[in-house]
């Protein structure tokens, strides 16, 4: 009898962002490969937390092999394989709010040194979690993020006019799509904005996003003039507003992986993003690279796409080109391959 494979799907039943996109989207792909276990109502904070360390555990059977996809997963699971996305939590505490910075820096330490092996997502979170944990490197496996290039792919005129009337977007615009907290670098590129817009007062500056709930709290600022927040959109949506925007910019100061901006690219949108941490591994040389802490730099090179029209072209074609190697199929081959050398 082949030892049952275990999905630990506290984070799915949320907006499909980042890790529950990711979570969703290989549970997906598994189909009736793996047994998802999730709390009978959908579970956030401590709450969430309690159910994966006390309850989770009573229902994986002794040879049973538990998939952890969220960052975290319980203690008392030997048996078990963790994707960590990336350990911002530990290396800048100071971004998220104390009592979540507190308990991650009690729980991974000795989650990492429990399971049978770790999956993270690029390269450089692979190097971050092997110093920071003194992990050997064969335990850490990298698997890349995809994307869904039935979903995320250029969409036509007609779909764009559809959304673009729906959320009332009546000039050109420029995406960003995060949530609003300190790693994200909004108040960087806000200010960026008020210079870009003299020289671009035709562009509109669009954030696709919510508030996170676990970040240190900080105080919204006031939104330049032409820049617009849309908080509910809907994910059949986003292919169009990636698909019809003039560029799509994305000033992460720290991405374990930066899934927007391979959405981005697969639909064919011009990336500018910045030069730290993952991005730029997965960006290569299909897009425009900046410095996120220096406004001066991020205003130049947003400039300098912003009036060449043949280079944004261009940067279409890179994009596409560059996503097309990515795909979740490919994502959940490589998983299942590791959750089955677990067993």
């Amino acid at each position: 009898m082949s030892t049952p494979l275990f999905v630990n799907a506290r984070a799915m039943g949320k907006k499909h962002t980042g890790v529950e996109r990711y979570t969703a989207e290989i549970a997906n792909q598994l189909n009736d490969k793996i047994q998802i276990l999730h709390p009978q109502k959908p579970f956030s904070g401590a709450a969430g937390h309690l159910w994966e360390q006390l309850f989770l555990p009573m229902r994986i059977p002794r040879r049973g092999v538990l998939w952890s996809p969220a960052n975290s997963g319980p203690l008392r699971v030997g048996n078990q394989v963790l994707t960590l996305h990336d350990i911002s939590v530990l290396e800048h505490p100071e971004w998220f709010s104390p009592v979540f910075a507190a308990w991650y820096k009690f729980l991974l330490p000795r989650l990492v040194k429990r399971v049978r092996k770790i999956v993270t997502v690029s390269d450089y979170s692979k190097d971050r979690i092997r110093l920071r944990f003194q992990v050997p490197g064969d335990q850490i496996i990298v698997i890349s993020n995809g994307v869904d290039q039935h979903h995320f792919r250029p969409r036509v005129r007609k779909e764009i006019r559809h959304v673009r009337k729906k959320y009332r977007l009546e000039r050109e615009y420029v995406l960003t799509v995060c949530t609003w907290q300190p790693r994200k670098n909004l108040h960087n590129l806000l200010s960026a904005w008020q210079q870009v817009s003299i020289r671009f007062p035709q562009l509109e500056l669009i954030i696709v996003g919510r508030k996170g709930k676990v970040y240190r709290n900080q105080a919204y600022i006031p939104l330049p003039v032409n820049v617009r927040w849309l908080v509910a959109v809907s994910d059949n949506d986003l292919p169009a507003l990636y698909s019809g925007a003039f560029a799509c910019v994305q000033p992460s100061l720290y991405e374990g992986f930066n899934l927007p901006v391979l959405e981005a690219m697969a639909c064919g949108t011009p990336v500018l993003a910045a030069n730290t941490t993952a991005t730029p591994g997965l960006v290569s040389d299909a897009g425009m690279l900046f410095d996120p802490r220096n406004v001066e730099d991020m205003v130049v090179n947003l400039e300098a796409v912003f009036e060449d029209d043949s280079l944004r072209s261009k940067m279409r074609e890179w994009g596409q080109e560059r996503a097309s190697h990515y795909s979740w199929e490919r994502t959940a081959e490589k998983m299942l391959l590791v959750l089955n050398s677990s067993r």
